[in-house]
């Protein structure tokens, strides 16, 4: 019995169980027993093995859910339940068995190991995407899983599923992290890489090789990362259409005397200030902004013959201080190609972080977009030209219709994806 080997960690209606009655009494209604009663049996603690055995296969799923999540259930009698027709019953015993899995010792029990891990090979190739979510997200923080399952799950066409594994899973090491950035990994399963705490150079310059703005954006805010100046070098080679990314070296901590010089010497402006407003200029980098402002503009770091350009964040600011921050200005942005405007002005009209407006328009999902147009109140079209020039969702999975002023979701579909999306 698992109990044997783990210390279950039940959830609220798992700590008062019942205690099961005698085992001839057991039998009886395992043989005679109401539907309800076999769901009060199923759920009890020191119910023998083979009644839960038994149990597991009763024709009620009720019955097979109680037994599913049941701790003193048999090992053989779960690795059944793992194949179960009833999704919920699926679901129940993933989440036990990844309750169990920090108690795991192989060396006391090869057997139990052996078919626990069977268990999760079965749930993390289920049918259903949300059996799989479940796993993935209990697992992901977990290094008792053996590494094929945690591949298997990285790889898994569903985003929910695969996300959290890319993001937080120890078990994937750089190597396979560089195998799966090159092997195509895009948009918001790259940026789940990206986000990851401590990433290697390797792993980094992976990245930066993508060219993908989104993902290139939540490395540059992840301060854990190790990139190396060959790195920012090709960034900054790069950036001439991307502003925004010198903007971010120049803020960032992790970032050598060596690449800030290299930085200082092709800025001006606004992102010379932002250079000088460091603290950790040594003197050779501190001389050569204050000489590069000086050529801007008498050391003010202004070019009198030219006015300041704005940084997107200050654009933005101004022109809702102004009151023109609206719908049109946005799709106008649209239009040209301004997608750093386009995420920074959404942000702002929304009142959350200008990332998690460009995780909503990396994760490839048109009901993420559609509530985050509708919570900045743009109209059905404006959302529909979203999900198709800054999302770049294929046309077969928008949703809405521009024949309709309505939006194709309820309002409380809406404000709960909202919620979900923002709720951090």
């Amino acid at each position: 019995m698992l109990q044997k080997w783990f210390k279950f960690k039940a959830g609220k209606d798992l700590k008062n169980r019942p205690v099961a009655p005698g085992y001839e009494q057991c039998k009886e209604i395992l043989l005679k027993g109401t539907d309800a009663e076999k769901v009060d049996l199923a759920k009890s603690q020191g119910v023998q093995p083979e009644i839960l055995y038994f149990l597991s296969s009763d024709k009620n799923w009720r019955v097979r859910y109680a037994v599913a999540r049941n701790p003193d259930t048999p090992m053989q009698a779960d690795k059944n339940l793992a194949t179960d027709n009833e999704v919920r019953v699926r679901l129940a015993l993933s989440e036990k068995v990844a309750q169990l899995l920090p108690e795991l010792r192989p060396e006391q029990n090869e057997k139990i190991t052996e078919m626990a891990f069977e268990i999760l090979k079965t749930l993390a190739s289920d049918q259903d995407k949300d059996v799989r979510s479940a796993l993935a997200n209990s697992v992901s923080k977990l290094g008792t899983v053996p590494k094929h399952i945690a591949v298997t799950l990285a790889e898994d066409p569903e985003d929910s599923v695969a996300l959290p594994i890319l993001e937080f899973s120890d078990l994937l090491d750089d190597d396979d992290l560089v195998g799966l950035i090159r092997g195509g990994l895009e948009k918001a399963r790259l940026g789940a890489v990206a986000r990851r705490n401590n990433l290697n150079g390797p792993v980094t310059e992976a990245i930066v090789e993508t060219d993908e703005l989104t993902a290139i954006s939540e490395l540059l805010t992840n301060e854990t990362a190790k990139i190396s100046d060959d790195a920012f070098d090709t960034l900054m080679e790069g950036s001439k259409h991307t502003p925004s990314l010198l903007e971010m070296i120049a803020v960032r901590e992790a970032v050598t005397q060596k690449t800030l010089l290299k930085l200082a010497r092709m800025a001006s402006g606004a992102l010379l200030k932002k250079l000088k407003a460091r603290e950790d200029l040594g003197t050779d980098l501190e001389e050569e902004i204050d000489s590069q402002l000086e050529r801007d503009g008498s050391g003010g770091g202004v070019n009198r013959a030219e006015p300041e350009e704005d940084s997107i964040d200050d654009l933005v600011e101004r022109m809702h201080q102004d009151g023109l921050l609206d719908a049109k200005c946005v799709m106008e942005a649209v239009r040209k190609g301004d997608h750093d405007f386009v995420s920074v002005a959404m942000a702002k009209i929304a009142g959350v972080p200008a990332a998690e407006v460009r995780k909503v328009f990396a994760m490839d999902s048109a009901k993420s977009v559609l509530a985050l147009a509708w919570r900045c109140e743009f109209s059905i079209q404006d959302a529909i030209i979203l999900q198709r020039d800054v999302a770049k969702i294929a046309p077969p999975k928008q949703l809405g219709n521009s024949k309709s002023d309505k939006y194709p979701l309820s309002d409380d579909d809406l404000l709960w994806q909202s919620d979900l999306l923002f709720s951090s």
